[in-house]
């Protein structure tokens, strides 16, 4: 038998190793494939045609499983093939959360808060819409209905809030209120505009806590750090003067750090 006619190591050619070496090649110029799609152009059965496929996978040459969205039938790809879509496909994805240029994030904003001529909200309605979005947020007192509300809800009334409240929606309060504070609100008093309903879950949101309690070494490194700036090991040891040890627990102790 001529030398063209047979397989590896000299065995003759048969029918299914052909297909194989058929589909071997086909596979690596085409992305996934279901059984159908391969063998539409060979005019194979989808039976005959699902052995060749089965081959490969056991030599690791496919792979198959369903890889493009949507996918109802299982496919096969060529290994390395689907290892190129997959990083072409991360890149591709990477691009599109690339951060966007600071003015196009800006009139996102805009928009978002409802601060533009097309955006802004109109009418009484509105106003639990705007209040509902600054939910928690400080404010002045003086400000909050100049500077915040009137400018998300262009024909703004001062007694839409008034009656907000008064019907008990709506509450005004501080957060972060001393213990000890005494006398009235003052234009600067920062306040904040709650849903009553939400109002006791606000309260309840734990205050920051002061600084953890650091000894003199942690306190030493804390210093150095704020002078310096961030620090390799060595460095921080050398200008600490301390032993290894001494700066591990050092370290140890500011966390978590109060810069």
């Amino acid at each position: 038998m001529p030398a063209s006619h047979r397989g590896n190591g000299g065995a003759p050619w048969t029918r299914d190793d052909a297909l194989v070496e058929v589909l071997r090649a086909r596979l690596s110029g085409f992305g996934p494939q279901t059984i159908a799609a391969i063998a539409a152009p060979l005019a194979l059965g989808e039976g005959e045609a699902a052995i060749a496929p089965v081959r490969l996978e056991s030599e690791g040459y496919v792979l198959r499983g369903r890889f493009t969205p949507g996918a109802q039938d299982e496919q096969w790809c060529e290994r390395h093939l689907l290892a190129r879509i997959h990083r072409a496909t991360i890149r591709g994805l990477r691009r599109e959360i690339e951060p966007v240029e600071v003015r196009d994030f800006l009139r996102f904003l805009f928009d978002w808060q409802h601060l533009t001529v097309d955006t802004g909200w109109r009418g009484q309605d509105a106003l639990p819409l705007a209040v509902a979005q600054l939910e928690g947020f400080e404010a002045p007192a003086g400000a909050r209905e100049s500077e915040l509300l009137a400018l998300r809800v262009r024909d703004y009334f001062g007694y839409w809030l008034d009656e907000l409240c008064r019907s008990g929606k709506i509450v005004w309060t501080r957060i972060d209120a001393p213990r000890s504070a005494a006398g009235g609100p003052v234009r600067t008093t920062p306040i904040v505009l709650l849903p009553r309903r939400q109002a006791a879950l606000w309260h309840e949101v734990p205050l920051p806590a002061g600084p953890p309690e650091m000894s003199p070494r942690a306190l030493k490194v804390l210093e150095v750090l704020r002078r310096h700036g961030a620090m390799f090991l060595d460095e921080l040891q050398f200008d600490t003067r301390m032993m290894p040890v001494e700066l591990e627990a050092a370290l140890a102790n500011s966390w978590p750090p109060a810069w």
